[in-house]
């Protein structure tokens, strides 16, 4: 006897009525846990739901149901959330804030050259004799000084402050770029946990679509509706969606770790939320260009050469007289017979101080070209970040208009997916088509919703690239105000 693959419709009816229908339709839909933006073009036609069986009458001896366990709740972890524990844990903040400190020591040191200066000296010294009546004898004598001095002219001195106040301007900006990039490497981890969690619940569903086929093709089998190469092909359908879960959920714990390293060791706890990135609704290049040009690193670097040009001055004014007021006492104290008659009450005297360097050698001359030298790289330096910045607004412009045409694309596809999935399950009920039709259609619809959950994610990876490389934040223009006990030491 031939079995043929094409059932009648009664022997298709009776096995129908033998097999359990699936509980929730059998074709992978796209994730629509997304942005409300994405919501009406995503929005694709429902898939029939598979006919359940009838419900059986109650048993009149039967036992009651057992209670249903409630589902544990899940607590959402959004990345506002995430950006505040960064700026209260994470190591760059600290450092921003340790280098801050470090340079704000420089104003104390150049305003030291204008503060007065209390110098003490003493001095103590046994002397022996070995000469005259005296000899023998071990004398002691006691001197010391105590003098105040205040500077009243040092060319120096209004350089070196003025240096010092730009270099802290400068070290100002260079932090807040720092706590910038902190927030920024925080928000690419999010993204990517969050692309990994769309994915594992795309597998997930493809999963459990393929536990289904697997569990009707048995049936079938069972019926002799079905060959065992449909049972077969099933089975590899299975195996396929539990590769797909374990990469995901792979992929994601990988990511977490990545999160939690960014965050400083703070584990963040439970789903993550999409976050709501806006790209800014003039896109003109001149004008994001001229965004761009009040970056905090290109403002640190424009400091740096203001501090270095006051650098030079101070060194050229190295060589300028320093003028100073002095007063003190000087005090002796001696037992020594010889010292006795020159030994007088303290000595208090005042007077003024000055010292020129008139020529050093060529010392001052080959620092402030060493200086000079300086400048000029930075000035290249400078450029080159302008050039860069320049090259990644435009680059973020362009990856934001493919990355809409990307999920314009990859929702038409997911639609177009999702309705020969739906055909071909139709025809694999009504014995029409075959299981490896029916599992490559699943195939190509769980394929199709994975790639649009990562296109999705790829337009707020590109909003967000440009945000960074217009010298914003995250979720907003200017820097978050801080919580409380980031303030704390």
């Amino acid at each position: 006897m031939i079995r043929s693959s094409r059932p009648s419709p009664i022997l298709l009816a009776l096995a129908f009525t033998a097999v359990c229908a699936a509980e929730e339709q059998p074709v992978p839909v796209p994730d629509t846990a997304v942005q409300a933006e994405f919501a009406p073009a995503a929005a694709a036609p429902a898939a029939p739901v598979v006919p359940a069986a009838a419900p059986a009458a109650p048993m009149a001896d039967a036992a009651p149901a057992a209670p249903v366990a409630s589902a544990p709740v899940v607590v959402p972890y959004t990345l506002e959330q995430a950006l505040a524990e960064a700026a209260l844990h994470a190591t760059g903040p600290g450092i921003a804030k340790a280098r801050l400190e470090n340079v704000r020591t420089l104003q104390k040191q150049a305003w030291s050259l204008l503060m007065p200066s209390v110098v003490l000296n003493g001095s103590y010294g046994p002397e022996w004799t070995n000469k005259g009546p005296y000899k023998g004898r071990a004398d002691e004598t006691i001197a010391g000084d105590a003098t105040v001095s205040i500077r009243l002219f040092n060319g120096s001195a209004f350089p070196a402050l003025a240096e010092a106040k730009q270099q802290y301007a400068a070290q100002e900006f260079s932090s807040r770029d720092i706590r910038r990039a902190t927030a920024f490497g925080v928000s690419s981890a999010y993204l990517t946990v969050l692309t990994a969690e769309r994915l594992e619940s795309v597998a997930h569903r493809q999963l459990k679509v393929a536990n289904q086929l697997l569990d009707e093709a048995q049936a079938r089998l069972k019926a002799g509706l079905a060959i065992a190469s449909d049972v077969t092909r099933a089975e590899v359908s299975v195996a396929d969606g539990q590769l797909s879960v374990t990469q995901a959920q792979r992929a994601k714990e990988i990511g977490r770790l990545a999160l939690n390293e960014a965050l400083g060791g703070m584990a963040e706890a439970g789903a993550l939320v999409d976050p709501v990135i806006s790209a800014p609704e003039d896109q003109d290049p001149k004008r994001l260009l001229d965004r761009a040009d009040k970056r905090d690193d290109l403002a640190a670097a424009r400091k740096q050469l203001e501090a270095n040009d006051s650098e030079i001055e101070r060194i050229r004014r190295n060589n300028w007289p320093i003028i100073s007021a002095n007063a003190g006492v000087r005090d002796v104290n001696s037992n020594a017979p010889l010292l006795q008659d020159s030994i007088q009450d303290p000595v208090w005297f005042v007077g003024l101080a000055a010292t020129w360097t008139v020529y050093d050698g060529g010392l001052t001359s080959g620092q402030v070209e060493q200086q000079a030298a300086v400048g000029r790289e930075q000035r290249e330096q400078l450029r080159a970040t302008w050039l860069t910045a320049q090259r990644q607004v435009r680059s973020a412009l362009v990856e934001i208009h493919t990355a809409l045409i990307a999920v314009t694309q990859a929702e038409a596809l997911a639609r177009s997916a999702e309705a020969d999935a739906t055909d071909a399950f139709a025809r694999y009920r009504a014995g029409t088509g075959t299981a490896t039709e029916l599992a490559d259609a699943q195939f190509r619809a769980a394929k199709a919703s994975a790639d649009l959950a990562e296109r999705r994610i790829d337009v707020l990876s590109s909003r967000l690239l440009l945000r960074q490389s217009l010298g914003g934040w995250p979720l907003s223009d200017a820097e978050p105000v801080p919580p409380d006990d980031a303030q704390k030491p």
